[in-house]
């Protein structure tokens, strides 16, 4: 469950509660916010305590029961304004947690980049980008020049958005989770390699249960490798082309990169904020490689079993038809995604 759905249950847990105060406050003065019985009533003045009354009972007797009824009415009028007085207090409780449920999807939820830090600040600093939810064509026309007959064209619903980390894993962030570095390219801002499927997903829980203990990540969110949908959605942003902006200026590929991997950030980003989704390593997704549906699809996951996942981007090595959006392949890095538990 989320942080914002958690506060919205709350807000109409206390929004009910005082609802509920101030019926029975009304009623409470419905019936005893009237004027009250005197100790006269049903007695002749001046009469003596002992004298009998018609009803059989004596004055005093009559007096004292005139008495607890008058303490009982008191009683039940304080109670209904209490009452009334406490389920406005719950509504005012109410709007207040209203408010906390908009600030947290103003900060999870509302685009713009978001910081999510764990370990040393300086180190791991995990720059996100909000995903909008939404709707695209997945795979690639059969008029783009270096496809695979692999990028079948279908419709894809996304229903959710998420974050997705500006940049690939980078090396400093990996060593601050891990321990250890894999690369064979060293520098802490350069991607990280040589890592495995089930090492990437490793990392993921590990900053998740990481940043949960240093209360930086909220219950109900979670770091996790990207879908494929997700991932080519991302890679796009908007865009319907083999990729998002002239090659040199967006990717490191062989024909640029030195034959070596490139510091992450120092090529132009796509429309969302997001670098190097094209280029300098591939990056896991959680899919399994599989043949793509033929028809429109709602959040999909890939195919239940497979021999490989999926990698996207190209790499630093790899070609230019590689670096395209719609290239599937499985091979290093990663980029963490950050969204609610499913």
């Amino acid at each position: 469950m989320s942080l914002g759905t958690l506060h919205d249950m709350t807000t109409q847990t206390l929004n009910t509660i005082g609802l509920v105060l101030n019926i029975v406050g009304v009623i409470q003065v419905f019936f005893y916010g009237f004027p009250q019985p005197t100790h006269e009533e049903g007695a002749a003045p001046g009469l003596e305590d002992g004298t009998p009354l018609s009803d059989g009972r004596t004055v005093a007797q009559h007096n004292e029961r005139v008495r607890k009824t008058r303490a009982r009415y008191l009683c039940m009028s304080r109670l209904a304004l209490g009452l009334i007085v406490l389920g406005f207090l719950f509504q005012l409780w109410a709007t207040w947690a209203k408010a906390k449920a908009e600030a947290v999807r103003a900060r999870m939820g509302s685009g713009g980049a978001f910081r999510a830090e764990a370990g040393e600040r300086s180190v791991l600093g995990l720059a996100v980008r909000w995903v909008p939810s939404g709707r695209f064509t997945m795979g690639s026309p059969s008029s783009e020049a270096d496809r695979y007959p692999s990028e079948e064209e279908h419709e894809v619903v996304l229903t959710r958005g998420f974050f997705l980390a500006e940049t690939e894993c980078t090396q400093g962030q990996w060593e601050a989770v891990m321990g250890g570095n894999p690369s064979n390219f060293k520098g802490v801002d350069r991607p990280v390699e040589q890592v495995s499927w089930s090492e990437a997903v490793e990392y993921c829980r590990e900053l998740t249960t990481k940043q949960r203990a240093e209360r930086i990540l909220p219950e109900g969110w979670e770091w996790r490798l990207p879908t494929e949908a997700e991932w080519e959605y991302a890679a796009r942003a908007g865009t319907t082309g083999a990729r998002h902006g002239e090659l040199n200026a967006i990717a490191w590929y062989d024909g640029n990169s030195g034959n070596q991997t490139r510091p992450v950030k120092q090529k132009a980003p796509n429309a969302w904020g997001l670098h190097d989704m094209i280029g300098n390593v591939w990056e896991w997704c959680s899919d399994w490689y599989g043949d793509y549906p033929t028809r429109s699809v709602t959040d999909p996951t890939g195919p239940s079993s497979g021999s490989n996942r999926v990698g996207r981007g190209g790499s630093w090595r790899a070609g230019a038809r590689n670096a395209r959006s719609a290239d599937r392949d499985n091979d290093l890095g990663f980029r963490p995604a950050l969204s609610s538990v499913r």
